[in-house]
């Protein structure tokens, strides 16, 4: 068949399938010359349109979008249609299509979200993810379990023979970005450093000398790490803002905060690479939300692209890492700074 044809029959069978806006960007692709397909479908990505103040919900719809683990698992579920999963099923959906933006309207409708208020984008990342088993009708794991991972916490007495252990489950890790420079220093408090609890009540002995740590005993498939930038200023009884410098790597090991897991285990899933982030820019009380993500980060992992709620461009690596780490001299209340990251197991 000649390539021309061929090209007709193409375009004839696009038609069936896409809007005529659609198929003039789907034949335009195909023809343009020195542009392989793998390329062009890693730069593709599509916006969600802010209905007032929801920036920090389409920021988080696009981190979590980018799981690509998490967005397998929303798209091959069974939700009802009149459940948050089964709009936030739609919204990705639509997203996959990949056209010019598309609309939460139901989503923040089922979730009774005022429009008009902005809210905290970690709270919503929460309040989502815990929200998406109610509307499952399979009994297959549901997509909350891509984030869900398990954390335990030991404390051991000095002086006696007591020791408690319990562990956790969570779908973020909060760190502290107040009094670190990066978030490898972040984590090695988290888990290596340990508490001194000078009396603590134990059953059988009193109170007792203790030291208490946390280390990570089962990872997620997905890890969400939250930057905790905001906090309570009893100076002057108000929420302000950290607006200090936090650098984070683009691939992450966590394998030294698992100490009980095997070599094989850690070895296989210890390793992270940076998928997407969520970023703040403005005080504690006024900003805006906007999303980093890397569309296809097997194919094309150099390739980033900067999601401004409908607003979609293209960025390098070294920019996006640049507006994320944050100022390194903030003068005044208001800075630009990563504030949820969404790493996927290798």
């Amino acid at each position: 068949m000649h390539r021309a044809a061929a090209t007709l029959c193409l375009v004839l069978l696009a038609s069936l399938c896409l809007s005529d806006a659609n198929v003039f960007r789907w034949l335009l692709g195909r023809l343009r010359p020195g542009q392989r397909r793998g390329e062009r479908e890693a730069l593709a990505a599509a916006g969600l349109h802010n209905l007032g103040n929801t920036c920090y919900l389409n920021s988080v719809l696009q981190g979590l979008f980018h799981v690509q683990a998490f967005r397998e698992r929303m798209l091959e579920s069974r939700f009802s249609k009149s459940s948050v999963g089964g709009d936030l099923q739609s919204i990705f959906r639509d997203l996959c299509a990949k056209q010019n933006a598309v609309d939460t309207e139901e989503l923040v409708s089922r979730l009774g979200i005022n429009v008009a208020i902005q809210e905290d984008a970690q709270e919503f990342y929460l309040r989502l993810v815990n929200s998406l088993n109610s509307g499952k009708e399979a009994t297959k794991a549901g997509p909350d379990e891509v984030f869900t991972g398990e954390t335990e916490q030991v404390i051991q007495c000095l002086n006696v023979d007591y020791k408690k252990q319990k562990k956790q489950k969570f779908l973020d890790l909060s760190v502290d970005a107040t009094s670190s420079d990066s978030l490898e220093d972040s984590l090695h408090m988290l888990f290596s450093e340990k508490e001194q609890i000078e009396h603590y009540k134990t059953p059988d002995h009193g109170q007792q000398a203790a030291e208490k740590a946390l280390s990570l005993s089962r990872l997620p498939k997905a890890l969400c790490l939250h930057l905790k930038r905001f906090h309570f200023d009893a100076a002057t009884e108000s929420i302000v803002k950290v607006g200090k410098r936090v650098s984070f790597p683009v691939s992450l090991d966590l394998a030294q905060y698992l100490p009980r897991a095997s070599a094989e285990y850690k070895t296989s899933q210890a390793p992270y690479e940076l998928a997407a982030i969520v970023v703040h820019e403005g005080t504690a009380t006024m900003g805006h939300y906007t999303c980093f993500a890397r569309p296809d980060l097997a194919r094309a992992p150099e390739a980033w692209v900067r999601l401004n709620d409908h607003a979609v461009s293209r960025v390098s690596q070294e920019t996006v890492l640049e507006e994320s780490f944050g100022d390194s001299d903030v003068r005044g209340p208001a800075s630009k700074n990563a504030y949820l990251l969404f790493y996927v197991a290798r």
